[in-house]
């Protein structure tokens, strides 16, 4: 249970450093342009952030599940397909935000679905990691 929780626990880390990163660049990016494009400077991150979330939480379970090797193998499959899916569709991906913020939702609601399923997913998929790694175990 422990092992897990470092796993997790470091991919949280390092997606947190990641957006971090990003948003200090998007910050001095700001400066240059003068101006903040809610779409690019907030929602963009946060569709990133959440896609990272679903990558992890889809792939590290089969890391606990087959073992390292194998699960790993999986992982990085996992990974490709997704990123793949993401960028073949990524033309929708740029105008979904604004199609779904065009008078559906106020501003701040779509952030905050896309914080809440990615940390509902996150969570689900570390409960399931810990019940695969207890059974592998045994």
């Amino acid at each position: 249970s422990q092992f897990v929780s470092a796993k997790y626990l470091i991919s949280l880390f390092a997606l947190g450093a990641l957006l971090a990163a990003a948003g200090v660049v998007r910050f001095f990016l700001m400066g240059a342009n003068g101006t903040v494009a809610f779409q690019d400077d907030i929602l963009m991150p946060l569709l990133l952030s959440c896609f990272m979330f679903a990558c992890i939480s889809v792939g590290l379970p089969f890391v606990f599940w087959f073992g390292t090797d194998k699960g790993r193998i999986i992982y990085l499959v996992t990974l490709g397909i997704f990123f793949g899916l993401l960028y073949g569709f990524s033309d929708g991906v740029r105008k979904l935000p604004s199609s779904i913020l065009q008078n559906r939702f106020p501003a701040a609601v779509f952030p905050a679905i896309l914080v809440f399923t990615g940390i509902v997913l996150y969570a689900l998929s570390w409960y399931l990691s810990v019940v695969l790694y207890r059974k592998r175990e045994i």
